[in-house]
């Protein structure tokens, strides 16, 4: 159905943009999968795709303009707690990271950041119609993104005062908005898990020990081992990021590193998780603290830029990645 386009354009229709395509073109169907992916970023491509007469294009440009966007954000977001040279490094860290590609791809991955950057920016300025608005549309592009709600309450609890508490009521906007959809599908996302992507909700610890076991059975790939050591990375950086980054950000990072960990799919334990990982800017802020350290710099630069390198060309060569 999407065969006839240029070359260039093809190496990037891999994956989860098939069903971002496929969305685009034909809407949802309970049977086939499709409500595992939230309408937000199909629906633009098909709005984008109508004036470019390209889906796939479409996609990529939007892809492309927000991480644009979200790289504007976070070095004016991440100004106001660190210093220059440590933002710097952190969005050099971020696009270093093996899996960075996504940004660029037709995947939410790029989308989502802008978005959730967007509501924090919004809400460190007390504007919460704008922090609701951009967290809702956060909540309509993945289904993590309904736990937008937990950094945004405690920013509006913490910055209360008797005049604006009925700002409060707008930030209602997010859960909602991922219920709205989950209700348009007839609930049936929790039933597709099951029984089309053969997932199961499971306790985070026992995703990685499945995990470490397949490893340990000489059963897993560069992918499993990958997505361990990212995992146990990310996990780490979190328990020391606790009093290293603002409180909002850690709500959002531990939200949004637990969530992927209560699914687990029956042949691959920890999928994606190199994927998911990418939209933790606080935690790449932690790392361009680290990064003062020039061994370290070099470490996660040279390491980051040779496995880029490697997953990409994997990606690109039909090779699952994440």
């Amino acid at each position: 159905m999407y065969t006839n386009f240029a070359p260039v354009l093809t190496i990037w229709q891999r994956f989860d943009t098939n069903w971002y395509l496929k969305i685009a073109q034909s809407g949802y169907s309970e049977s086939d999968g499709s409500t595992a992916f939230f309408p937000l970023y199909p629906l633009l491509v098909k709005l984008f795709g109508f004036i470019l007469g390209n889906n796939l294009l479409a996609g990529l440009l939007i892809s492309n303009l927000a991480l644009l966007g979200a790289l504007v954000l976070l070095y004016k977001l991440a100004l106001e707690y660190f210093e220059v040279g440590v933002v710097r490094r952190t969005l050099v860290y971020l696009m270093l990271f093996p899996t960075s590609f996504f940004f660029f791809s037709a995947y939410t991955e790029a989308p989502f950041l802008f978005l959730v950057l967007a509501s924090l920016f919004a809400a460190n300025r007390r504007r919460w119609v704008w922090a609701a608005l951009f967290g809702s549309l956060a909540a309509l592009t993945r289904l993590q993104g309904v736990l937008m709600f937990i950094p945004l309450i405690y920013m509006w609890w913490r910055q209360l005062d008797n005049r604006r508490w009925l700002n409060g009521i707008a930030l209602t906007l997010v859960p909602i908005s991922t219920l709205g959809f989950l209700f348009y599908t007839r609930l049936s996302l929790i039933g597709m898990y099951q029984n089309t992507l053969n997932a199961v909700f499971v306790w985070p610890w026992m995703n990685i020990w499945a995990d470490a076991l397949m490893l340990i059975h000489g059963k897993g790939t560069v992918i499993e081992i990958f997505n361990l050591f990212v995992t146990s990375l990310f996990g780490i950086l979190i328990v020391v990021a606790w009093r290293k980054i603002p409180r909002e950000w850690f709500f959002y990072s531990i939200a949004m590193y637990l969530a992927p960990l209560f699914r687990m799919t029956t042949i691959q334990p920890l999928v994606s998780m190199s994927r998911y990982v990418l939209v933790l800017f606080p935690l790449f802020c932690l790392l361009g603290q680290w990064g003062e350290r020039p061994w370290v710099n070099r470490i996660i630069v040279y390491a980051g830029f040779l496995a880029a390198l490697y997953f990409s060309a994997q990606f690109f060569t039909w090779g699952w990645v994440a």
